[in-house]
């Protein structure tokens, strides 16, 4: 079988463990800090991928003994304070570039997962020393679109697919509700399975 690594946002710490045992006989399923607690879910950590510097230096630190890498980042890149974003867009779709070429020249297959949406009016509410809108996770998902494009790189599009699903949908104001992480690890293992069909992984 083929061995999935996944570098991700805390969203995928959630849907993680359906994905893996959707996946059995079909992928080696490993992730960054697999068995390791996850802590605050608001802050980069050991398991989650953080934002696209830190998601980047991880591949050139610790790049894993991998087929296939699964990669999102975004939510954290878009955190705000004074008015000042935590990566701004010119130095996001940089550190995309410089990723998916990493990546590549390491001669491994990489799939990217858009990021999900923010509940802007929650995260008001439960975050209030940054800011953090989903206008910007549409603007750094079109980003991501256009950099993975250009290296022909598959798109999962998690975002479209959890809008598309019945409310409700928040746990808070960027995780999902138990059934909805179902979901999307049914949608991501479907579309892997697709993509390793077709040759294209």
């Amino acid at each position: 079988m083929k061995k999935l690594f996944v570098l991700a946002d805390s969203i995928s710490i959630h849907y993680g463990p359906y994905l893996e045992q959707y996946l059995k006989g079909f992928f080696e399923y490993d992730r960054k800090g697999k068995n390791l607690e996850h802590g605050d879910l608001n802050n980069e950590s050991s398991i989650n991928g953080g934002d696209s510097s830190h998601v980047l230096e991880f591949i050139k630190q610790n790049c894993p003994e991998c087929d296939v890498l699964l990669v999102n980042c975004g939510l954290h890149d878009i955190k705000t304070q004074n008015n000042k974003k935590q990566i701004e867009e010119a130095e996001y779709e940089k550190n995309l570039n410089e990723l998916v070429s990493l990546v590549l020249s390491k001669k491994k297959k990489m799939v990217w997962l858009s990021t999900t949406s923010v509940d802007d009016e929650i995260h008001k509410k439960m975050c209030p020393s940054f800011s953090r809108s989903d206008k910007d996770v549409i603007a750094y998902n079109d980003i991501a679109k256009k950099v993975m494009d250009r290296y022909k790189i598959p798109i999962i599009d998690l975002n479209k697919f959890t809008k598309n699903l019945s409310e409700p949908l928040f746990a808070d104001h960027v995780h999902y509700v138990d059934g909805v992480r179902c979901l999307q690890a049914a949608f991501i293992a479907g579309n892997l399975l697709a993509l390793e069909k077709s040759g294209n992984l």
